[in-house]
């Protein structure tokens, strides 16, 4: 079994990522999305291969929630805090245990 997982955005889709950039410069999803829609279709097309599709689990749970909903580090929103781990691992797991194989 080869699991694959997409790149996580904490801008929320923003592509703000306040506390990182201090001049609140956007950063280009552009290059997420291209990246994120080649694990997919690798995965899609590779026997053995899930998917821990972590962008679309993590959506909702960046710098554009509400402090309480956030699954990144506050010192660095690049980095998934406590739950945002335990979120990883949830991915992960139901990836292993999906019957889309």
């Amino acid at each position: 079994t080869l699991l694959l997982a997409t790149v996580c955005d904490p801008s929320d889709g923003t592509a703000l990522l306040p506390g990182v950039d201090a001049e609140k410069k956007s950063v280009r999803l552009e290059a997420l999305a291209e990246l994120n829609g080649r694990i997919r279709a690798l995965a899609v097309g590779t026997p053995g291969a899930r998917l821990a599709d972590l962008h679309a689990h993590f959506l909702g749970h960046g710098a554009d929630a509400d402090p309480e909903d956030r699954w990144y580090w506050r010192r660095s929103p690049l980095e998934p805090n406590a739950i945002g781990a335990s979120e990883v691992r949830r991915a992960w797991l139901d990836a292993l245990e999906s019957d889309d194989a």
